[in-house]
């Protein structure tokens, strides 16, 4: 689970927006899944994050790793990236600024999808074509979220806890389930 200083267990922090596996959800050993769709459940999350001059939201543990010394340096990078903007958001930064850096995590997240998706095809992962698709989704709502954000649709705090559940839970749900395929092949 995601150990965090404004929150020590991000997995209480979200359970709302976990399903049950009878209405679509599943994977999971507790036999759910999080929830595709994140509108409505940032909606629930109204003082989640407080204006805060705190320069890191969340902090890279050595349980988050995946095996892989790429990727798990990708996602350190990810997360700096994300406190960045995180700080840059809530201290009501000029658009410009945060146009900036959002600009560097969704690059950096595509050439990190690129690299994970290459790795799993060329090594023959079984759920390879599922991987990519939620990169799709994931990159479909940061786009959205993002549209929503500068034109007002979204307050700062909602797109900055969006940024952070996005990149916390893929690492966590998605990205470990290729853990064991890696090792396996003795991929490090």
């Amino acid at each position: 689970m995601l150990q965090s200083r404004r929150w020590p267990l991000i997995g209480e922090l979200l359970g709302f927006l976990k399903i049950p596996k009878e209405a679509g959800g599943g994977g999971g050993p507790d036999g759910v899944k999080f929830f595709p769709v994140l509108r409505p459940a940032i909606s629930l999350a109204s003082n989640l994050l407080e204006e805060s001059a705190m320069s890191s939201y969340f902090e890279w543990l050595d349980s988050y790793s995946v095996g892989v010394r790429t990727f798990d340096e990708s996602h350190k990078n990810l997360v700096e990236i994300v406190n960045k903007f995180v700080t840059a958001t809530l201290e009501h930064k000029p658009l410009e600024d945060l146009t900036d850096l959002l600009t560097i995590l969704i690059r950096y997240t595509r050439h990190h999808f690129r690299d994970e998706e290459d790795l799993m095809k060329e090594t023959g992962y079984d759920l390879f074509e599922e991987h990519r698709k939620q990169h799709d989704v994931l990159f479909d709502q940061v786009l959205n979220f993002t549209g929503d954000f500068f034109h007002g649709r979204i307050e700062r705090s909602k797109f900055a806890e969006f940024v952070i559940y996005w990149l916390v839970t893929h690492i966590l749900e998605e990205d470990m389930k290729y853990k064991e395929h890696f090792e396996r092949l003795g991929i490090q």
